[in-house]
Protein backbone atom coordinates (compact mmCIF):
# COMPACT_ATOMS: atom_id res chain seq x y z
CA UNK A 1 0.00 0.00 0.00
CA UNK A 2 1.48 3.08 -1.14
CA UNK A 3 2.01 5.76 2.42
CA UNK A 4 -0.07 8.73 2.05
CA UNK A 5 0.72 11.91 1.43
CA UNK A 6 0.44 14.96 3.73
CA UNK A 7 -1.38 17.89 2.84
CA UNK A 8 1.97 19.95 2.38
CA UNK A 9 3.78 16.36 0.48
CA UNK A 10 -0.02 16.94 -1.78
CA UNK A 11 1.07 20.69 -2.54
CA UNK A 12 4.94 19.66 -3.29
CA UNK A 13 3.48 17.00 -5.62
CA UNK A 14 1.09 18.93 -7.45
CA UNK A 15 3.61 21.76 -8.18
CA UNK A 16 6.16 19.69 -9.53
CA UNK A 17 3.45 18.18 -11.74
CA UNK A 18 2.68 21.43 -12.84
CA UNK A 19 6.11 22.47 -13.89
CA UNK A 20 7.56 21.48 -17.96
CA UNK A 21 11.24 20.79 -18.01
CA UNK A 22 12.63 24.27 -19.75
CA UNK A 23 13.71 23.38 -23.76
CA UNK A 24 16.35 24.76 -25.52
CA UNK A 25 15.46 27.01 -28.12
CA UNK A 26 16.21 30.57 -29.95
CA UNK A 27 15.45 32.30 -26.34
CA UNK A 28 11.39 33.70 -27.57
CA UNK A 29 8.63 31.98 -26.01
CA UNK A 30 5.64 32.78 -29.20
CA UNK A 31 2.64 33.39 -26.71
CA UNK A 32 -0.64 33.18 -28.56
CA UNK A 33 -3.68 34.34 -26.62
CA UNK A 34 -7.02 34.20 -26.69
CA UNK A 35 -10.47 34.89 -24.79
CA UNK A 36 -14.42 34.57 -25.31
CA UNK A 37 -14.92 31.83 -27.22
CA UNK A 38 -17.89 31.04 -25.80
CA UNK A 39 -18.22 27.53 -27.28
CA UNK A 40 -17.38 28.44 -31.07
CA UNK A 41 -14.28 27.63 -32.56
CA UNK A 42 -11.76 30.64 -34.22
CA UNK A 43 -11.47 30.13 -38.07
CA UNK A 44 -7.66 30.35 -37.40
CA UNK A 45 -5.48 29.61 -34.36
CA UNK A 46 -1.83 31.02 -35.13
CA UNK A 47 1.02 28.40 -34.06
CA UNK A 48 3.11 29.08 -30.85
CA UNK A 49 4.71 27.67 -27.90
CA UNK A 50 1.91 28.27 -25.17
CA UNK A 51 -1.76 29.09 -26.46
CA UNK A 52 -3.02 31.04 -23.62
CA UNK A 53 -7.28 31.46 -23.22
CA UNK A 54 -8.09 33.98 -20.62
CA UNK A 55 -11.59 32.47 -19.57
CA UNK A 56 -15.65 32.12 -21.30
CA UNK A 57 -14.54 29.30 -22.82
CA UNK A 58 -17.59 26.94 -22.62
CA UNK A 59 -21.10 27.75 -22.40
CA UNK A 60 -23.08 27.34 -19.95
CA UNK A 61 -23.80 23.68 -17.67
CA UNK A 62 -23.75 21.27 -21.20
CA UNK A 63 -21.26 18.40 -20.17
CA UNK A 64 -21.54 17.54 -24.17
CA UNK A 65 -20.32 20.91 -25.34
CA UNK A 66 -17.44 21.36 -22.60
CA UNK A 67 -16.39 18.12 -24.06
CA UNK A 68 -16.21 19.27 -27.91
CA UNK A 69 -14.42 22.29 -26.74
CA UNK A 70 -11.62 20.92 -24.65
CA UNK A 71 -10.95 18.24 -27.86
CA UNK A 72 -10.70 21.25 -29.72
CA UNK A 73 -8.55 22.82 -27.98
CA UNK A 74 -6.31 19.96 -27.26
CA UNK A 75 -6.17 19.29 -31.00
CA UNK A 76 -4.48 22.34 -31.54
CA UNK A 77 -0.58 22.29 -32.00
CA UNK A 78 0.67 24.57 -30.00
CA UNK A 79 3.55 23.06 -27.49
CA UNK A 80 1.28 23.81 -24.32
CA UNK A 81 -1.79 25.44 -23.25
CA UNK A 82 -3.17 27.28 -20.47
CA UNK A 83 -6.82 27.89 -19.68
CA UNK A 84 -8.33 30.20 -16.95
CA UNK A 85 -12.17 30.09 -16.20
CA UNK A 86 -14.68 32.76 -16.70
CA UNK A 87 -18.26 33.92 -15.34
CA UNK A 88 -19.22 31.74 -17.80
CA UNK A 89 -17.07 28.55 -17.24
CA UNK A 90 -18.44 27.23 -13.84
CA UNK A 91 -18.84 23.86 -15.23
CA UNK A 92 -14.93 23.76 -15.25
CA UNK A 93 -14.75 24.65 -11.50
CA UNK A 94 -17.91 22.06 -10.59
CA UNK A 95 -17.04 19.04 -12.72
CA UNK A 96 -15.30 16.40 -10.44
CA UNK A 97 -12.86 15.11 -12.84
CA UNK A 98 -11.88 18.12 -14.82
CA UNK A 99 -8.45 17.64 -14.73
CA UNK A 100 -9.04 14.54 -16.42
CA UNK A 101 -11.14 16.05 -19.31
CA UNK A 102 -7.80 18.58 -19.92
CA UNK A 103 -5.33 15.94 -19.77
CA UNK A 104 -2.30 17.99 -20.73
CA UNK A 105 -4.02 21.39 -20.47
CA UNK A 106 -2.71 23.72 -17.50
CA UNK A 107 -5.94 24.60 -15.75
CA UNK A 108 -4.91 27.66 -13.52
CA UNK A 109 -7.05 29.08 -11.18
CA UNK A 110 -5.55 30.87 -8.63
CA UNK A 111 -2.15 28.61 -9.34
CA UNK A 112 1.18 28.91 -11.43
CA UNK A 113 3.25 26.65 -13.61
CA UNK A 114 6.17 27.34 -15.14
CA UNK A 115 6.98 26.88 -18.74
CA UNK A 116 10.97 27.07 -19.97
CA UNK A 117 11.89 29.27 -17.39
CA UNK A 118 8.74 31.66 -17.72
CA UNK A 119 6.07 31.61 -14.63
CA UNK A 120 2.62 31.77 -15.93
CA UNK A 121 0.12 32.98 -13.19
CA UNK A 122 -4.37 32.34 -13.17
CA UNK A 123 -6.57 33.63 -10.95
CA UNK A 124 -9.65 32.16 -10.45
CA UNK A 125 -13.16 34.18 -11.44
CA UNK A 126 -14.39 36.14 -8.57
CA UNK A 127 -10.75 35.08 -6.49
CA UNK A 128 -8.98 37.81 -4.85
CA UNK A 129 -6.14 38.84 -6.86
CA UNK A 130 -3.42 38.28 -5.02
CA UNK A 131 -0.04 37.63 -7.26
CA UNK A 132 2.57 35.75 -6.16
CA UNK A 133 6.56 37.32 -6.71
CA UNK A 134 8.24 36.48 -9.74
CA UNK A 135 5.15 36.50 -11.80
CA UNK A 136 6.26 37.13 -15.71
CA UNK A 137 2.73 36.13 -17.40
CA UNK A 138 -0.37 37.01 -15.31
CA UNK A 139 -3.77 35.61 -16.57
CA UNK A 140 -7.37 37.07 -15.42
CA UNK A 141 -10.74 37.03 -17.11
CA UNK A 142 -11.48 40.49 -15.71
CA UNK A 143 -9.49 43.73 -16.60
CA UNK A 144 -7.75 45.52 -14.53
CA UNK A 145 -9.53 49.02 -13.64
CA UNK A 146 -8.68 51.54 -16.75
CA UNK A 147 -6.95 49.13 -18.81
CA UNK A 148 -9.16 48.17 -21.94
CA UNK A 149 -12.14 47.79 -19.68
CA UNK A 150 -14.95 50.52 -20.36
CA UNK A 151 -14.54 51.40 -16.95
CA UNK A 152 -15.87 47.54 -15.90
CA UNK A 153 -12.26 46.54 -14.64
CA UNK A 154 -11.29 45.72 -11.02
CA UNK A 155 -9.32 48.35 -9.33
CA UNK A 156 -7.94 45.74 -6.56
CA UNK A 157 -6.67 43.94 -9.47
CA UNK A 158 -5.13 46.87 -11.02
CA UNK A 159 -3.37 47.47 -7.77
CA UNK A 160 -1.65 44.23 -7.56
CA UNK A 161 -0.27 44.20 -11.06
CA UNK A 162 0.72 47.52 -10.71
CA UNK A 163 2.65 46.23 -7.51
CA UNK A 164 3.72 42.49 -9.42
CA UNK A 165 4.60 44.11 -12.22
CA UNK A 166 3.97 40.80 -14.60
CA UNK A 167 5.44 40.95 -18.30
CA UNK A 168 2.36 40.55 -19.75
CA UNK A 169 -1.21 40.68 -18.50
CA UNK A 170 -3.74 38.89 -20.61
CA UNK A 171 -7.31 39.09 -19.93
CA UNK A 172 -10.78 39.42 -21.62
CA UNK A 173 -14.61 39.78 -20.58
CA UNK A 174 -15.46 43.05 -21.81
CA UNK A 175 -15.26 41.61 -25.72
CA UNK A 176 -15.77 44.92 -27.31
CA UNK A 177 -12.56 46.54 -25.62
CA UNK A 178 -10.36 43.99 -27.23
CA UNK A 179 -6.58 45.74 -27.84
CA UNK A 180 -2.79 46.43 -26.63
CA UNK A 181 -1.34 48.52 -24.55
CA UNK A 182 2.03 48.80 -22.78
CA UNK A 183 1.76 50.50 -19.90
CA UNK A 184 5.10 50.52 -17.58
CA UNK A 185 7.03 47.03 -17.98
CA UNK A 186 3.78 45.40 -19.03
CA UNK A 187 1.97 44.91 -21.83
CA UNK A 188 -1.15 44.23 -21.67
CA UNK A 189 -3.81 42.13 -24.39
CA UNK A 190 -7.73 42.50 -24.14
CA UNK A 191 -7.77 39.22 -26.20
CA UNK A 192 -11.77 38.52 -26.65
CA UNK A 193 -12.22 37.47 -30.32
CA UNK A 194 -15.46 38.86 -30.74
CA UNK A 195 -14.07 42.24 -31.30
CA UNK A 196 -17.57 44.54 -32.78
CA UNK A 197 -19.19 45.48 -30.17
CA UNK A 198 -18.56 49.66 -29.63
CA UNK A 199 -21.14 50.91 -27.73
CA UNK A 200 -21.53 51.06 -23.70
CA UNK A 201 -24.89 48.88 -24.32
CA UNK A 202 -23.17 46.96 -26.82
CA UNK A 203 -20.26 46.11 -24.46
CA UNK A 204 -22.55 45.48 -21.16
CA UNK A 205 -24.78 42.91 -23.85
CA UNK A 206 -21.52 40.83 -24.32
CA UNK A 207 -20.45 40.65 -20.73
CA UNK A 208 -23.61 38.92 -19.91
CA UNK A 209 -22.89 36.14 -22.96
CA UNK A 210 -24.15 38.13 -26.11
CA UNK A 211 -22.03 36.74 -28.93
CA UNK A 212 -21.40 34.44 -32.29
CA UNK A 213 -18.74 33.78 -34.21
CA UNK A 214 -15.15 35.22 -33.05
CA UNK A 215 -14.66 38.10 -35.49
CA UNK A 216 -10.72 38.90 -35.03
CA UNK A 217 -7.07 36.50 -35.41
CA UNK A 218 -5.80 35.70 -32.03
CA UNK A 219 -2.70 37.99 -30.32
CA UNK A 220 0.64 36.55 -30.82
CA UNK A 221 3.21 37.99 -27.98
CA UNK A 222 7.13 36.90 -28.58
CA UNK A 223 8.59 36.57 -25.08
CA UNK A 224 12.01 36.23 -24.43
CA UNK A 225 12.67 34.00 -21.58
CA UNK A 226 15.29 35.48 -19.46
CA UNK A 227 13.75 38.77 -17.29
CA UNK A 228 14.56 42.03 -18.65
CA UNK A 229 16.85 44.17 -16.14
CA UNK A 230 14.29 46.59 -14.32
Amino acid sequence: MKPKLTQSGLAQKQAREQTVPEKRSDGVLRLVLISDTHDRTPAAVPPGDVLIHAGDFACGDDLHSLQRDIGWLRSLSHRQKILVPGNHDLILTIQPNVRELLGSIHFLSDSSVDIDGVRFYGIGWGSKPIIPEGTDVLISHCPPAGVLDNGMGCPVLRRAVAEARPRVHVFGHIHGCRGHVQLGLTHFYNASLDARQTSQAAVVAASSHTISLPTARPWVHELPRASPLV
